[in-house]
Parts: C-alpha cells; structure tokens; sequence
C-alpha cells in the first residue's frame, strides 16, 4: 500500500507541541507562525484541508441533477498508474488535459482530428521532479550551474532516503499531492507532452526494475502555462473538536468549477491505494530484478499456502520451485545458475519431497524455538526488559515534546482499525467513508455529479446520510470499477483538498510567448499555511536579473492561503544599493481579486522594459473579510523536515515508517515581510521563529510565494514595429504603429 503522502501529514505527527518554548511576550507575526507550526503537528486526525469550517451560503440554483464532463467530450480515456504511487501526478494531469480541453472548446476526438495525434500530458514528467530536489552546486564546475541565478535554490526539494537503497526510480513510489502539481507547474516546470516523455521506463517496458529517470535538463521543459491553480474548500471538514461536519459549500465550489470545464482533483481514503493487480506487478518486477520469473497465478497460489489455506501436496510444482527460488536466491544470495545447477540434480518428486521435509523441519524448528525461549527465563526477562527500557525510553520522548504517550498508542490503533474497514461497494462501485480516523491514501479526479444518486448503492452498513454523489476518474485503468470510474458520496468524510488548473489556451496577437518564470520557491508543498494578522502587513520577494539581457515584465504571480481574497501587488526597480524592496522606482501596482487560494498570475497594467543586471521587487499585500473584519495574511509553502522523519519513525509502527522529508533554502534579502513601520528578512523571521517555537523546527520553510513572467525583447522587436515614441511617467513609452501593442522602457 503506498500512502499518499508519507511523511507530508498523511498521518498527522501526532504530537501536540506548545505553541512556544520560553515565557514572555512575542510579535503578533511569529505568534501566528508558531501557531500554524501547531497546527500542522498537533495530535488530531487527518484533516488537511486548507480552510477551516466556514458555513457560507451555497446557492444551488441553476445547476442540474446531474453534470458529466464525458458526456461534452473533453475526457481522455482511462489511464493506469501502473505498479508505481503516482495517483497525485495522474489525477492532476488528468485534471488539467481535461481542462485544456474544455477551454480551448475542442473535444477529444476533434482535437486528436485536428492534431494528427491525441491531447496528452505526461503524468511522468511530472512525478519525477515533483519529487526530484534542484541539482547541487558542487555537481557543476564553479560559476557554471545549471539555472544561473539560482544558486541559493541549489538542493531544495524533496528527498527520498529509500534512495540508497532503490535508486532514483523510489521517487515514483514518494507519493504527493495536487499542491506538488500546482507548485510545479507555477514554477514552469511542465507539464509537457507525454510524446516527449511517455510513462514508461527508457527501455520503453513497463517494469519497476528498469531505469525510469529522467535528464535534469529537462526539469523546466513547459508545454503549457498554469494561469491559476484553484484549492477549494472540501465537503469534508472536521469542528473544533476534530468531528466531521458537512461543508455544503465545498459541494457547491467543486460543481462551479465542473460547470466551468474544470474538473477537480481530491484526495482522499481507498481501501487500496494502488490498484491491487499493480500490487502483483510491483512484486512480479521486484523478484524479476533477482533474475526469478513468475506469474500472478503462482503469487497467489503462493499466498494461500503461507496463509494455511492449502498444503504443501495441493500446490503446483511451479509454485514449489518458485518458493525455493525466493528462499535461496532472493533471501539468500544464491547465483541463479547455482540454483540451476542444483536443481537439475533432482527430480521434482525429490523436490517436492525435500521442500515438504524442509517446511516441516522448519516448522518443527520454529516450534522449537519459541519454546525454548519461553522456557528460558533468563532469555525471557531479558527480552521483557529491552521492551520495557525502549517503551520508557519513547515515554521521557513523549513527556520532553509535550504529548500523551498512551493517547498516541491508542490513535495508532484506531486508525489502523479504521483503515481495516471496508468502505466501498464493488457490486457498484460507490464509497462512502464514514471514519474521519481512515488515513487519506489516493488521489482521483472529480468529473461530474448526480444529486439522485441512492445512497441504497453503497455499502449495506455505511450508507450516508442522504442520495448524492461525485462521478470519480481513477488511474487504475478501464478493468476495475465502472470502466475506471466509481462514485464518491457527497459526504464521504475523507475528501480532502480539493484542486482545480486553469492553464493558459490562447495569446493576444504580438504578445511573447518565451517566457521565463523566475522565482525561489522549489520545495513542493503539502499545504499552504499563513500567518494572519489583524493589522496590516505585506511581503515581498527581491529578484535579481543579472543573468538576462534586456527583459520585459508582463505578469507576476503570488501564492493565496484563503477564500475571497484581494491582492495588491506594487513592482518595483530597484536602485542598485537598495536595501529593502521598497528603495527604488515603482512601476506598476495592480488589484485583482480571488475567490480561492492556490497560485495565481495577474498581468500587469504596462509591458516593461527593463536593463540587464536589473533588481527588481515584488511587494503583494492580501486581505480578506473574515467576521466583519480585515484580516491581513502571508501565505507560505512548508514540508516536513528530518528531524520530523527521524522522531515521527520513532514512534509510529515500523510499517507506518516514512522517507520523505523536504528541504527549503531562505538566502539573506530575498523574501521580506513588512509590518509595524519596518521590513523584516524573511531568513531572519524564520531563525526567531524556531528559537520561539519548538513546533517549528520539524517544519521545513521556503521563499514566499512570489514570482515575475520575463520575455526576451529582441522577440518583441521581432513582433513590432516600434516607430511611435511618446513620454510615459518620465520615461518612454514605444507603440507599435501596426497593432497599438505599448511597451514601457526603463533601460
């Protein structure tokens, strides 16, 4: 089972740490961080949705019984994930073919019609550096690194310590979430064309055993531009006391964005995270990489004798070599030409004989054994002994980071309990989840609704509340469920973060279409906190554009943490011995509002043109009404740290283990915050806060969230005549006398 999202709060941390480490007063802005430090580690379930419950209205009129994306013809067929845990990477993709589709008013068929080829996004593409860190510094000569201009970013994203012992291909099975995707893409990091790089190994089969890896100049290939990511909130919300309520305003924003050809990505708990015949395949490969070839019928025969269904005289010779081909050459190390060797020496009936008197010398031994050591109280005590220093060892752990050993054993319990239940119906293909405990394991693709949909269709002892349900887009291929679809109750009460892509499908005539996205966030984020305060505050993020020639700035584009949102954003040049990211020129200040959060690029009034070796600064402003007052936010991306891997392992059952953990790199005077009359280094913030909060230091944090759209001009100038000059605010404005397109220059 591969868990969506390891260590990113797939199962909450499970520790309810204080809010702050020393006594005495602290600024509002680090109180709010070292809450939302809490927040995110607190001993709770697993609600992971963004927003908390907000009981808004949610008016229904207008919307039919029933909405299918399918039935307009923009929804691909059904892909499989295959043997890798790569849900988030699938339901994202799919989400945004869908919505391109949509967009652009071109149905599947008539796109394939009038391309010479199917409208496809490579959901590998994506998988791979959604979960690959940027390449280090010392892996290029000096001053030669691969992204000139980011070398502070050097390292930052996510890591994999199953690495070291599966090579790269363990960053398909990292897990990840629709954020990954957004953060990804609003980097423009893809996505791409699958032609370009198609889900399959290099050798061009299936198999997890072959090289899946991909070249690192390939990371910021783009074959579409992300122009708003949309996180909604989720039907599924849970109370102060951590009790699932029903948010019909979820219900209400996910069929909005159904209604605007975008189809929406959840997460959420499946009784299997990965398709269980890929479960099959993912073994068949891990034994072939041992040069030990089998099929599914003998895996299965295979699990019913070490389950005790069967006897040794009712298995087939195939499954007795291939039990001994596991024994000796997987477990124990044996070449597979010494297991040949040796076989060809005997007759099967030997075989068969000698494996039937090795099982119960076995069997005998094992016996033996255990009573032995019950008999051995020597052996016996000192076993109890070791388990009672580890436990008390764990307990002085517990009491050092403030929470209740005995509570988190108990949750442990009641969330394996509640994953064991069954919650889906496979004569219908309907879930409902009843249990908020169940962890979020899978992600799918929400492609449609039918309000009359009976809630007599779900499993006989969990039937919610009333009809109604999503029509879900698997990856599991078109073999299970209904043709690779399968209904989801409204009020399932594990549907968790809610995403929707809104790509770019068209551009003015004589705009650039080269872009570079520039910014300094690379660590992908499993949520997106903020810090709100009731006062004002702003932010803002310092880029340098020494590695450009002449550039144009055309769009910027900022990160958002809540509902109905409005964004001022003030662009800046910066003076050459600047020293905050206010000293300098404004260009331009532009307004835009937002119903969701997520990522969002808002074009400025004016096209720019800017020097080379430029500075320039970005200072975004969010407010939001929240209880008849303004509340003021700075919106963040986060992971979990090692220091989080290395105690949540401590705790958690060895099968519940986790290997993820992220890496974020804040260099000195690149992201700021401004509050109280004075601006603040982001890197600095982020030291005090972790003096402050011990919550904090298991959080690993990243560059805001801001970034500026470049354009090479020497294409603008291809594009234009530019013969028409007029002043412009002290400098000059060029006009294209064929078209009207204006661009400001400040060179």
């Amino acid at each position: 089972m591969k868990r969506l999202l390891a260590a990113f709060f797939a199962v909450a941390m499970l520790l309810t740490i204080p809010a702050y480490a020393v006594s005495g007063e602290t600024d509002a802005l680090t109180q709010s961080l070292a809450d939302e430090a809490v927040k995110m580690l607190e001993l709770s379930g697993a609600d992971l949705n963004m927003y908390g419950y907000d009981a808004r209205p949610a008016d229904f009129s207008g919307m039919p019984d029933t909405y299918d994306l399918r039935q307009l013809g923009y929804v691909p067929e059904i892909k499989s994930q295959g043997n890798w845990g790569t849900c988030w990477g699938f339901a994202s993709i799919s989400a945004a073919e869908i919505s391109i589709l949509s967009e652009i008013g071109m149905t599947v068929e008539e796109y394939a019609e009038a391309n010479g080829q199917p409208f496809d996004l490579s959901e590998k593409h994506l998988a791979w550096f959604g979960n690959s860190h940027m390449p280090f510094l010392e892996t290029y000569p000096e001053g030669e690194y691969a992204y000139p201009g980011l070398e502070n970013q050097a390292g930052e994203g996510i890591y994999n310590l199953k690495e070291e012992l599966n090579g790269p291909n363990a960053r398909y099975q990292s897990g990840g979430f629709m954020s990954y995707a957004s953060g990804v893409f609003s980097a423009g990091i893809g996505p791409v064309d699958e032609a370009s790089y198609p889900y399959t190994a290099a050798d061009g089969s299936s198999s997890t055993a072959s090289d899946w890896s991909l070249p690192e100049d390939a990371r910021f290939a783009l074959g579409a531009e992300l122009e708003n990511s949309h996180i909604l909130p989720s039907p599924a919300q849970q109370d102060e006391d951590e009790n699932y309520v029903y948010n019909e305003y979820g219900t209400y924003s996910i069929k909005s964005e159904l209604l605007a050809g975008r189809p929406v990505s959840i997460a959420y708990h499946a009784d299997q995270s990965m398709d269980p015949d890929a479960e099959l395949n993912y073994l068949i490969d891990t034994l072939a990489a041992a040069g030990i070839d089998t099929t599914k019928e003998d895996l299965n025969m295979l699990f019913l004798f070490q389950a005790g269904e069967c006897s040794v005289d009712e298995i087939s010779d195939e499954v007795i070599i291939l039990m001994m081909k596991i024994a000796l050459i997987y477990q124990e190390g044996m070449t597979n030409e010494e297991f040949e060797e040796a076989l060809s020496k005997l007759t099967m009936e030997e075989l068969r004989a000698k494996f039937a008197a090795n099982q119960s010398d076995e069997d005998d031994e094992i016996a033996e054994q255990e009573q032995e050591l019950s008999e051995d109280d020597e052996i016996a005590a000192l076993e109890q002994e070791l388990s009672e220093d580890d436990e008390q060892l764990k307990r002085e752990m517990a009491a050092e980071l403030g929470f209740d050993y005995d509570e988190l054993l108990a949750l442990i319990e009641a969330k394996e309990e509640a994953n064991s239940e069954i919650y889906i119906n496979t004569a219908t293909y309907a879930q409902y989840t009843d249990n908020t405990l169940a962890d979020v394991n899978h992600a799918v693709t929400i492609v449609g609704w039918d309000d009359n949909y009976s809630r007599s269709n779900f499993v006989a002892d969990k039937q919610p509340p009333a009809d109604g349900a999503w029509i879900v887009r698997n990856s599991w291929g078109n073999v299970w469920g209904n043709d690779g679809y399968f209904y989801l109750s409204y009020y399932d009460q594990s549907i968790t973060a809610p995403e929707s892509f809104d790509f770019v499908t068209s551009y003015k005539a004589g705009a650039p279409k080269t872009v570079s996205i520039i910014g300094m966030d690379f660590m992908p984020s499993a949520a997106y906190p903020a810090a709100r305060l009731d006062s004002f505050v702003a932010y803002a993020n310092i880029f340098e554009l020494n590695d450009f020639e002449a550039t144009v700035l055309r769009y910027i584009s900022v990160l958002g943490a809540d509902l109905d949102t409005e964004v001022t954003a003030d662009v800046y040049l910066l003076d050459s011995d600047a020293a905050t990211p206010t000293d300098g020129v404004m260009l331009d200040r532009v307004v835009a509002d937002f119903s969701y959060g997520g990522y969002h690029r808002i074009k400025l009034n004016h096209d720019f043109v800017l020097p080379a070796n430029s500075r320039v600064s970005v200072v975004v402003s969010q407010r939001t009404a929240k209880d008849e007052a303004q509340v003021y936010s700075v919106p963040y991306g986060v992971s979990t740290n090692m220091a989080y891997l290395e105690t949540y392992n401590a705790f958690m059952p060895e099968d519940m283990d986790t290997f993820l953990y992220g890496l974020g790199y804040i260099g000195e005077g690149e992201s700021w915050v401004y509050m109280d009359g004075q601006w603040r280094d982001w890197a600095d913030i982020i030291y005090e806060l972790r003096e402050y909060s011990p919550a904090a230091n298991y959080i690993e944090y990243d560059n805001l969230g801001i970034k500026v759209y470049s354009y090479n001009f020497d294409e603008l100038e291809e594009l234009h005549e530019f013969d028409n000059t007029v002043p412009f605010n002290g400098v000059s404005m060029h006009v294209c006398s064929g078209c009207s397109y204006s661009v400001v220059e400040h060179r």
